[in-house]
């Protein structure tokens, strides 16, 4: 055990992987100086009865208790990290060291790969990043030609959305595959401002829905993801090679590992 420890606090000042981005800078400077790591997360608004450990396995959380332990705690949180020299294959590693759904989900995704083995994903993010004009509008026909997928295609196409009309606005485009997603018919959009309103039960079922769904995403065949939000982001990182990136205004990054990167929340 160290003399001194890192706190990381999961709170409202971000969404889930964009907060996520800054637990991993925080995990990993705790780790190159040899600091014990916590997580905190008594303000974290996807919350339902254990906090962190309501979804993942990883980590320990904080109590005051563990105070008497250390001659000095270090609390981070939000964009609110020491800046380091870290590359993108530094994220990775810690990504995987981190990210470890409880088994009851990852065992719902799993049944969903089981029952199609062959299938490739397709993340398609709607909601407040159209809305506010962080990430660009684009329309299905035009996202199909993005990702290579042709009219004809018979293929089995997982799609990871916040929005029900996507799924709506494929079967139209492509009346030959077999599209299969974990989106609620009634969800048209996340919006941020509806989460922090949302009472626990519900944000969970809906944290929880998606938890599964990009794990469908990460463990598929081939991935399509954008780069404009978080999420998309997390996608490219949690399987790095068989995740392509699709954009249409905007030349796609090319991501090198070695390099000394940006925190992936700020972009790539």
């Amino acid at each position: 055990m160290s003399e001194n420890a890192v706190v990381f606090q999961l709170n409202k000042e971000g969404g889930f992987y964009s907060v996520f981005f800054f637990l991993c800078q925080a995990y990993m400077y705790a780790k190159h100086k040899n600091l014990d790591f916590y997580v905190m997360d008594t303000t974290w608004y996807y919350t339902h009865t254990k906090g962190w450990h309501d979804y993942l396995l990883s980590l320990t959380v904080w109590t005051p208790e563990f105070a008497c332990k250390y001659k000095q705690v270090h609390f981070m949180s939000h964009m609110q990290v020491p800046k380091s020299d870290y590359k993108l294959k530094d994220y990775i590693q810690a990504i995987k060291e981190i990210y470890i759904l409880k088994p009851e989900l990852e065992a719902r995704a799993d049944k969903i790969l089981a029952q199609n083995p062959e299938l490739i994903s397709l993340f398609v993010r709607r909601g407040d990043k159209i809305t506010y004009g962080e990430a660009p509008f684009i329309e299905t026909k035009n996202l199909l030609k993005l990702v290579n997928i042709s009219r004809d295609t018979k293929e089995t196409i997982f799609v990871q959305t916040d929005d029900a009309r996507v799924i709506t606005e494929l079967e139209e485009e492509l009346p030959h595959a077999k599209l299969i997603s974990t989106v609620p018919k009634d969800k048209f959009g996340s919006h941020s401002r509806i989460w922090t309103r949302m009472p626990p039960e519900e944000r969970k079922i809906q944290t929880e829905e998606m938890l599964v769904g990009l794990q469908v995403c990460i463990k598929s065949r081939l991935c399509w993801t954008d780069f404009t939000s978080n999420v998309g982001r997390f996608l490219k990182l949690s399987n790095f090679d068989r995740t392509k990136i699709y954009a249409s205004d905007r030349p796609i990054p090319k991501l090198i590992l070695d390099k000394i990167s940006n925190n992936p929340a700020y972009g790539f």
